[in-house]
This record gives C-alpha cells, sequence and structure tokens, in this order.
C-alpha cells in the first residue's frame, strides 16, 4: 500500500452530496429510539460508510490511488484531517 518513499499517497479529497430528501431521512433515522447498529447501517445505506474516527455521518471522501488499487477514508467536517 505504500509508494517508493513509504509515505501515504497524496489524497484527493471530494465532498459527500447527500439530497435534502436523503439528508432529512438520515436525520429522521439518527433521531429515532433505533439501536445504534440500525442507525449504522442507515448511515452506510445512505453515504456508503461512516466517519473512519467517530462513526457519525461523513462529509468527505479521501480518495488514494495506489498500485492497483483505490483507498477511500471517509471522515466528517470535525475529524477531516488537515
Amino acid at each position: 500500500m505504500m509508494n517508493n518513499n513509504n509515505k501515504k499517497p497524496k489524497a484527493v479529497i471530494e465532498p459527500i452530496i447527500i439530497s435534502e430528501d436523503e439528508r432529512e431521512k438520515l436525520n429522521t433515522l439518527l433521531n429515532s429510539v433505533v439501536s445504534k447498529g440500525t442507525k449504522r447501517r442507515g448511515i452506510i445505506q445512505t453515504v456508503g460508510g461512516v466517519c473512519a474516527i467517530c462513526g457519525q455521518i461523513p462529509t468527505h471522501n479521501l480518495i488514494y490511488k495506489l498500485e492497483g488499487a483505490t483507498l477511500i477514508e471517509r471522515y466528517c467536517d470535525k475529524c477531516l484531517p488537515k
């Protein structure tokens, strides 16, 4: 997964676009009394994953192009690496 310099390659940062309708449904789910697992599955179904650090709704994808693979990490605004 590392390049010749043993450093992680530079990431391309892309915002995650969530429609108002999807965001409203997601917020309703998150504010309900269902289990944490059900809430997590709802986030994953809507945006493809959860924040890599806190497990909340991610707002950005960090995309790393590697040899023969692409690594995608998701982060919320609070946890987005500088």
